[in-house]
Protein backbone atom coordinates (compact mmCIF):
# COMPACT_ATOMS: atom_id res chain seq x y z
CA UNK A 1 0.00 0.00 0.00
CA UNK A 2 1.45 3.32 -0.97
CA UNK A 3 1.91 5.92 1.26
CA UNK A 4 -0.77 8.43 -0.45
CA UNK A 5 -3.49 5.45 0.08
CA UNK A 6 -2.25 5.25 3.76
CA UNK A 7 -3.09 9.26 3.97
CA UNK A 8 -6.88 8.43 2.49
CA UNK A 9 -7.57 5.71 4.76
CA UNK A 10 -6.60 7.52 7.54
CA UNK A 11 -8.56 10.60 6.89
CA UNK A 12 -11.75 8.10 5.80
CA UNK A 13 -11.12 6.34 9.27
CA UNK A 14 -11.11 9.79 11.18
CA UNK A 15 -13.78 11.29 8.60
CA UNK A 16 -16.11 8.03 9.50
CA UNK A 17 -15.65 8.78 13.56
CA UNK A 18 -16.76 12.17 12.92
CA UNK A 19 -19.74 11.06 11.06
CA UNK A 20 -20.84 8.77 13.05
CA UNK A 21 -20.80 10.90 16.30
CA UNK A 22 -22.49 14.06 14.58
CA UNK A 23 -25.00 11.86 12.58
CA UNK A 24 -26.18 9.41 15.57
CA UNK A 25 -29.19 11.66 16.20
CA UNK A 26 -30.73 11.38 12.86
CA UNK A 27 -30.18 7.61 12.54
CA UNK A 28 -32.10 7.37 15.94
CA UNK A 29 -34.81 9.81 14.83
CA UNK A 30 -35.12 7.76 11.51
CA UNK A 31 -35.24 4.28 13.28
CA UNK A 32 -38.04 5.66 15.85
CA UNK A 33 -40.05 7.30 12.81
CA UNK A 34 -39.90 3.58 11.13
CA UNK A 35 -41.15 2.05 14.71
CA UNK A 36 -43.76 4.21 15.30
CA UNK A 37 -45.34 5.92 12.17
CA UNK A 38 -46.74 3.35 9.82
CA UNK A 39 -45.84 5.95 6.94
CA UNK A 40 -42.28 4.62 6.98
CA UNK A 41 -42.60 0.88 7.78
CA UNK A 42 -41.04 0.03 4.82
CA UNK A 43 -37.95 1.87 6.18
CA UNK A 44 -36.52 -1.27 7.44
CA UNK A 45 -36.55 -3.10 3.98
CA UNK A 46 -34.84 -0.31 2.19
CA UNK A 47 -30.95 -1.38 3.26
CA UNK A 48 -31.86 -4.79 2.54
CA UNK A 49 -32.42 -3.82 -1.38
CA UNK A 50 -29.78 -1.06 -1.69
CA UNK A 51 -27.54 -4.21 -0.58
CA UNK A 52 -29.36 -6.76 -2.98
CA UNK A 53 -28.71 -4.23 -5.97
CA UNK A 54 -24.71 -3.98 -5.04
CA UNK A 55 -25.20 -8.13 -5.47
CA UNK A 56 -27.55 -8.26 -8.33
CA UNK A 57 -25.05 -5.59 -10.14
CA UNK A 58 -22.23 -7.55 -9.12
CA UNK A 59 -20.97 -8.20 -12.84
CA UNK A 60 -19.87 -4.50 -13.19
CA UNK A 61 -17.23 -4.97 -10.41
CA UNK A 62 -13.82 -4.61 -12.00
CA UNK A 63 -11.56 -4.97 -9.10
CA UNK A 64 -8.86 -4.17 -10.63
CA UNK A 65 -9.65 -0.81 -11.79
CA UNK A 66 -10.67 0.17 -8.02
CA UNK A 67 -7.57 2.43 -6.31
CA UNK A 68 -8.11 4.66 -3.52
CA UNK A 69 -7.90 8.41 -4.69
CA UNK A 70 -9.09 12.06 -3.04
CA UNK A 71 -11.95 12.24 -6.11
CA UNK A 72 -14.56 11.81 -3.81
CA UNK A 73 -13.98 14.98 -1.62
CA UNK A 74 -16.06 17.06 -3.88
CA UNK A 75 -18.71 14.77 -2.78
CA UNK A 76 -18.06 14.77 1.14
CA UNK A 77 -17.77 18.21 1.05
CA UNK A 78 -21.28 18.89 -0.89
CA UNK A 79 -22.49 15.91 1.71
CA UNK A 80 -21.03 18.04 4.98
CA UNK A 81 -22.16 21.32 3.49
CA UNK A 82 -25.33 20.26 3.04
CA UNK A 83 -25.40 18.65 6.54
CA UNK A 84 -24.34 22.02 8.56
CA UNK A 85 -27.17 24.06 6.36
CA UNK A 86 -29.66 21.97 7.53
CA UNK A 87 -28.45 21.88 10.69
CA UNK A 88 -28.12 25.71 10.82
CA UNK A 89 -31.32 26.96 9.00
CA UNK A 90 -33.26 23.78 10.86
CA UNK A 91 -34.16 22.19 7.25
CA UNK A 92 -33.91 18.26 9.09
CA UNK A 93 -34.54 16.26 5.97
CA UNK A 94 -31.78 18.47 3.72
CA UNK A 95 -29.40 17.71 6.89
CA UNK A 96 -30.57 13.81 6.66
CA UNK A 97 -29.92 13.45 2.64
CA UNK A 98 -27.07 14.70 2.99
CA UNK A 99 -25.36 11.37 4.12
CA UNK A 100 -26.04 10.32 0.33
CA UNK A 101 -23.25 12.12 -1.22
CA UNK A 102 -21.25 11.65 2.17
CA UNK A 103 -21.98 8.00 0.97
CA UNK A 104 -21.11 8.29 -2.55
CA UNK A 105 -17.69 10.05 -1.48
CA UNK A 106 -16.30 7.74 0.66
CA UNK A 107 -16.86 5.34 -1.82
CA UNK A 108 -14.77 6.71 -4.35
CA UNK A 109 -11.88 7.85 -2.14
CA UNK A 110 -12.01 3.78 -1.41
CA UNK A 111 -12.43 2.64 -4.16
CA UNK A 112 -11.95 5.48 -7.13
CA UNK A 113 -14.34 6.94 -9.12
CA UNK A 114 -15.47 3.71 -11.10
CA UNK A 115 -17.07 2.52 -8.16
CA UNK A 116 -20.25 4.72 -8.63
CA UNK A 117 -21.07 2.81 -11.96
CA UNK A 118 -21.77 0.21 -9.96
CA UNK A 119 -23.09 1.02 -6.56
CA UNK A 120 -24.92 4.28 -7.66
CA UNK A 121 -28.44 2.96 -7.79
CA UNK A 122 -28.13 1.53 -4.07
CA UNK A 123 -26.81 4.61 -2.75
CA UNK A 124 -29.73 6.89 -4.73
CA UNK A 125 -32.32 4.34 -2.77
CA UNK A 126 -31.35 4.69 0.25
CA UNK A 127 -33.31 8.31 0.18
CA UNK A 128 -36.69 5.80 0.79
CA UNK A 129 -35.12 5.49 4.55
CA UNK A 130 -35.79 9.17 4.89
CA UNK A 131 -39.06 10.69 6.47
CA UNK A 132 -40.57 13.69 4.38
CA UNK A 133 -39.78 16.85 4.53
CA UNK A 134 -42.51 18.47 7.08
CA UNK A 135 -44.10 20.42 4.92
CA UNK A 136 -44.54 18.03 1.78
CA UNK A 137 -46.22 15.68 4.70
CA UNK A 138 -48.67 18.14 6.05
CA UNK A 139 -49.15 19.76 2.32
CA UNK A 140 -50.69 16.53 1.14
CA UNK A 141 -52.11 15.36 4.00
CA UNK A 142 -55.72 17.35 3.84
CA UNK A 143 -55.80 17.05 -0.71
CA UNK A 144 -55.07 12.99 -0.40
CA UNK A 145 -57.58 12.47 2.45
CA UNK A 146 -60.18 14.77 0.61
CA UNK A 147 -59.53 12.29 -2.53
CA UNK A 148 -59.82 9.21 -0.97
CA UNK A 149 -63.17 10.30 0.64
CA UNK A 150 -64.40 11.69 -2.97
CA UNK A 151 -63.37 8.83 -4.56
CA UNK A 152 -64.66 6.18 -2.09
CA UNK A 153 -68.08 7.14 -2.11
CA UNK A 154 -68.44 7.60 -5.77
CA UNK A 155 -67.23 3.60 -5.79
CA UNK A 156 -69.67 3.39 -3.19
CA UNK A 157 -72.32 4.31 -5.34
CA UNK A 158 -71.48 2.45 -8.24
CA UNK A 159 -71.35 -0.66 -6.50
CA UNK A 160 -74.91 0.26 -5.20
CA UNK A 161 -74.98 1.55 -1.97
CA UNK A 162 -76.24 4.77 -0.58
CA UNK A 163 -72.98 6.61 0.01
CA UNK A 164 -72.44 10.78 0.55
CA UNK A 165 -69.96 12.15 1.52
CA UNK A 166 -69.84 15.36 3.66
CA UNK A 167 -66.42 17.07 4.46
CA UNK A 168 -64.24 14.41 4.62
CA UNK A 169 -66.90 11.02 6.29
CA UNK A 170 -69.02 8.89 4.01
CA UNK A 171 -72.80 8.61 5.14
CA UNK A 172 -73.77 5.42 4.33
CA UNK A 173 -77.40 3.68 5.05
CA UNK A 174 -76.46 1.96 8.58
CA UNK A 175 -72.81 3.19 8.80
CA UNK A 176 -70.56 6.12 8.60
CA UNK A 177 -67.38 6.00 7.28
CA UNK A 178 -64.92 8.58 9.13
CA UNK A 179 -61.71 9.07 6.40
CA UNK A 180 -59.24 10.32 9.28
CA UNK A 181 -55.67 11.72 8.38
CA UNK A 182 -54.57 8.14 8.97
CA UNK A 183 -56.58 6.76 6.33
CA UNK A 184 -55.32 9.70 3.46
CA UNK A 185 -53.47 7.34 2.21
CA UNK A 186 -49.78 8.86 1.97
CA UNK A 187 -48.79 5.30 4.02
CA UNK A 188 -49.23 3.74 0.56
CA UNK A 189 -48.22 6.39 -1.45
CA UNK A 190 -44.67 6.59 -0.18
CA UNK A 191 -44.65 2.71 0.48
CA UNK A 192 -45.47 1.78 -3.37
CA UNK A 193 -43.80 4.63 -5.01
CA UNK A 194 -40.47 2.88 -3.30
CA UNK A 195 -41.73 -0.28 -4.57
CA UNK A 196 -42.35 1.00 -8.12
CA UNK A 197 -38.51 2.78 -8.31
CA UNK A 198 -36.92 -0.70 -7.04
CA UNK A 199 -39.23 -2.90 -9.78
CA UNK A 200 -37.85 -0.21 -12.56
CA UNK A 201 -34.14 -0.26 -11.39
CA UNK A 202 -34.33 -4.37 -11.60
CA UNK A 203 -36.51 -4.01 -15.34
CA UNK A 204 -34.37 -4.53 -18.31
CA UNK A 205 -35.58 -1.39 -20.85
CA UNK A 206 -35.87 1.86 -22.12
CA UNK A 207 -35.81 4.53 -19.88
CA UNK A 208 -38.88 6.25 -20.96
CA UNK A 209 -40.80 2.53 -19.70
CA UNK A 210 -39.18 2.52 -15.94
CA UNK A 211 -39.77 6.52 -15.79
CA UNK A 212 -43.43 4.97 -16.14
CA UNK A 213 -43.38 2.47 -14.08
CA UNK A 214 -41.97 4.51 -11.36
CA UNK A 215 -44.65 7.38 -12.15
CA UNK A 216 -47.72 4.82 -11.64
CA UNK A 217 -46.30 4.09 -8.28
CA UNK A 218 -48.83 7.06 -7.20
CA UNK A 219 -52.52 6.23 -8.92
CA UNK A 220 -51.70 2.56 -8.17
CA UNK A 221 -51.45 3.89 -4.15
CA UNK A 222 -54.55 5.87 -4.60
CA UNK A 223 -56.63 2.94 -6.50
CA UNK A 224 -55.12 0.76 -3.55
CA UNK A 225 -56.45 3.06 -0.79
CA UNK A 226 -59.87 3.73 -2.37
CA UNK A 227 -60.27 -0.11 -2.64
CA UNK A 228 -59.52 -0.14 1.27
CA UNK A 229 -61.83 2.08 2.37
CA UNK A 230 -64.63 1.09 -0.14
CA UNK A 231 -64.06 -3.10 1.08
CA UNK A 232 -64.93 -1.35 4.49
CA UNK A 233 -67.92 0.46 3.66
CA UNK A 234 -68.98 -2.65 2.02
CA UNK A 235 -68.30 -5.03 5.64
CA UNK A 236 -69.96 -2.21 7.34
CA UNK A 237 -73.07 -2.58 5.33
CA UNK A 238 -73.18 -6.43 5.28
CA UNK A 239 -71.63 -7.72 8.38
CA UNK A 240 -71.12 -5.39 11.08
CA UNK A 241 -68.91 -2.14 12.05
CA UNK A 242 -66.93 -4.36 14.55
CA UNK A 243 -65.37 -7.00 12.50
CA UNK A 244 -65.10 -4.56 9.50
CA UNK A 245 -62.78 -1.93 11.54
CA UNK A 246 -60.98 -4.47 12.60
CA UNK A 247 -60.43 -5.92 8.85
CA UNK A 248 -59.86 -2.32 7.34
CA UNK A 249 -57.14 -1.37 9.68
CA UNK A 250 -55.23 -4.74 9.77
CA UNK A 251 -55.62 -6.63 7.47
CA UNK A 252 -56.61 -4.78 4.22
CA UNK A 253 -53.54 -2.61 5.04
CA UNK A 254 -51.11 -5.42 4.36
CA UNK A 255 -53.26 -7.03 1.56
CA UNK A 256 -52.58 -4.22 -0.86
CA UNK A 257 -49.13 -4.72 -0.77
CA UNK A 258 -49.16 -8.08 -2.52
CA UNK A 259 -52.35 -6.09 -4.60
CA UNK A 260 -49.65 -3.59 -5.73
CA UNK A 261 -47.06 -5.55 -6.79
CA UNK A 262 -48.91 -8.03 -8.71
CA UNK A 263 -50.70 -4.79 -10.67
CA UNK A 264 -46.89 -3.36 -10.98
CA UNK A 265 -45.64 -6.90 -12.31
CA UNK A 266 -48.70 -6.72 -14.81
CA UNK A 267 -47.48 -3.49 -16.00
CA UNK A 268 -44.07 -3.93 -16.42
CA UNK A 269 -44.93 -7.32 -18.57
CA UNK A 270 -47.37 -5.17 -20.87
CA UNK A 271 -43.95 -2.56 -21.16
CA UNK A 272 -42.21 -4.71 -22.03
CA UNK A 273 -44.24 -5.93 -25.05
CA UNK A 274 -45.54 -2.74 -25.79
CA UNK A 275 -42.72 -1.78 -27.86
CA UNK A 276 -41.46 -5.04 -30.35
CA UNK A 277 -38.85 -3.99 -32.60
CA UNK A 278 -38.65 -5.00 -35.67
CA UNK A 279 -35.74 -7.02 -37.57
CA UNK A 280 -34.57 -3.88 -39.29
CA UNK A 281 -34.53 -2.12 -35.75
CA UNK A 282 -32.34 -5.43 -34.59
CA UNK A 283 -30.37 -5.61 -37.41
CA UNK A 284 -29.31 -1.85 -37.32
CA UNK A 285 -28.14 -1.63 -33.35
CA UNK A 286 -26.43 -5.14 -34.36
CA UNK A 287 -24.28 -3.11 -36.48
CA UNK A 288 -23.85 -0.44 -34.43
CA UNK A 289 -22.59 -2.60 -31.76
CA UNK A 290 -19.84 -3.81 -33.85
CA UNK A 291 -16.74 -1.72 -33.77
CA UNK A 292 -15.15 -0.08 -36.51
CA UNK A 293 -12.06 -1.58 -37.85
CA UNK A 294 -8.80 0.14 -37.96
CA UNK A 295 -7.82 0.59 -41.62
CA UNK A 296 -4.11 1.16 -42.10
CA UNK A 297 -2.39 2.41 -45.07
CA UNK A 298 0.52 0.93 -46.46
CA UNK A 299 3.27 3.30 -47.85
Amino acid sequence: MSASSKQILVFLGLLGVVLGWAYWPTFVDVVERWWTNPLYSHGYFVPFFSAYLLWHRRSMIDVESFATSWTGLPLIALGVGSHLFGAYFFFEWVSAAAILPILAGIGMCVCGPKLLRWAWPAIAFLVFILPLPFSVETGLAYPLQRLATVASTYTLQTLGFAAVSEGNRIIMENSVLNIVEACNGLGMLVTFFAMATALAILMQGRVADKVILVASGVPIALAANTIRITTTGVLKETIGSGIADALSHDAAGWFMMPVALVLLFIEKLILEKLWIETPEQEEVMRFEKVEPVKQTCLA
